[in-house]
Order: C-alpha cells, then sequence, then structure tokens
C-alpha cells in the first residue's frame, strides 16, 4: 500500500494509519501492517570519575550504577550515583575557591545541599516521541530508497 503511493506521507498522514490507537510505551508502532519501531527497554549505565579515568570495562560499584527506566522502572542507583557525582563536584569547587584564595570561609558551600530530582517520567515521554519519530524517519527513508 505504502509503496505505491506518489509520494511519501507527512507524518500526521503516516500516524493517522496507525492500526492500533493505543500509544503506550510498551507497543510497538505498526502502521500499514509494518511495525517501524518498538521500544523493548531503557536502562542507564552511570559512572562518576574518582582518582582515575573511568575504565567501563570494570565493574566498581563505588563509582558506577545501572538503572531501569522502562519497561520497569527503577532509578534509585541511579539517582543516588548522580548525587555522589554532585557532591565531589561541590567539593571540587570548594577545593578550588580555598586555593584560591587561601583562608577564606567556605563552610556555606561545603554545607549546601545538593538537590536532583530528574523527572524520569518526563524523559520516559521524551523516549516515546523519539521513537515516533523514528518510525517516520525509518519509514521516510524506506520510500525513499525505492528504486
Amino acid at each position: 500500500m505504502l509503496r505505491q503511493e506518489i509520494s511519501p506521507r507527512s507524518v500526521s498522514s503516516f500516524y493517522s494509519l496507525q492500526e492500533d490507537t493505543d500509544r503506550s510505551h510498551d507497543q510497538p508502532i505498526v502502521i500499514a501492517g509494518h511495525t517501524w519501531c518498538h521500544l523493548a527497554s531503557a536502562r542507564f549505565h552511570i559512572w562518576v570519575r574518582g582518582d582515575e579515568p573511568i575504565n567501563i570495562d570494570v565493574d566498581n560499584n563505588e563509582l558506577q550504577a545501572c538503572g531501569t527506566l522502562f519497561p520497569n522502572q527503577d532509578m534509585d542507583a541511579v539517582d543516588a550515583m548522580i548525587k555522589k557525582g554532585m557532591v565531589m563536584i561541590r567539593d571540587c569547587i570548594a577545593t578550588v575557591c580555598q586555593e584560591a584564595a587561601p583562608g577564606s570561609n567556605i563552610t556555606a558551600l561545603q554545607d549546601s545541599d545538593i538537590t536532583f530530582c530528574p523527572n524520569w517520567d518526563d524523559l520516559l515521554i521524551g523516549l516515546k516521541l523519539g521513537v515516533w519519530d523514528a518510525a517516520y524517519h525509518r519509514y521516510r527513508s524506506w520510500y525513499d530508497s525505492a528504486p
């Protein structure tokens, strides 16, 4: 059906052909009987740098964390590692301040709370929008490559 069309469909026209209007995160994007894209999972692996450069081939639970955003959200370890990295940045800034102005009072900086509240649900929505965008671009690439 899509191959016989004389020009590629617009984004909205392409999406209007979706067979299942349920746009939940775990459903593949099926249009005109073809699966164009599917978000199966989203996992995060993060590292903070210690005294040595990061080596992604070595497991070090003190400096790395993994989490799953999708299909089952479990980002607690990632949140904790991001906070740890931010504390390390704060402490590094405090050290630089002390070196730049010896004897200055940096207690307020050292005692400051680190607040980081990522909204993982917003990120998941962004990923889903990206999946839809990828589906359309796959369609366009397929359409444009026709002999």
